[in-house]
């Protein structure tokens, strides 16, 4: 399966938890785009590198365009968004 992170908050807190072994570790390759990654610290960034390394973390180039960002990478998606809100609505 391949997942689209299209929220920089859930990175985040996957290095704050220190979850990223197990989060990459469950064998399905990972996506999201250059304007997400970039709201990361630089340190929080360079945990994802291991990964990148591996090939299963993918950082697509922003395209104001959005002739979609993800052309190629297949059927199965699932989208990975924070929920922001706090109260059920």
């Amino acid at each position: 399966m391949k997942i689209v992170v299209n929220d920089a908050n859930i990175l985040i807190d996957l290095v704050k938890l220190q979850l990223l072994p197990h989060f990459f570790g469950l064998g399905w390759e990972y996506h999201t785009t250059s304007l997400v990654f970039d709201e990361l610290f630089e340190d929080q960034q360079e945990a994802f590198s291991p990964y990148q390394d591996k090939g299963i973390f993918f950082i697509a180039d922003f395209d104001l365009n959005f002739g979609f960002l993800f052309h190629g990478i297949g059927n199965s998606l699932l989208f990975l968004r924070h929920n922001r809100s706090t109260a059920p609505t």
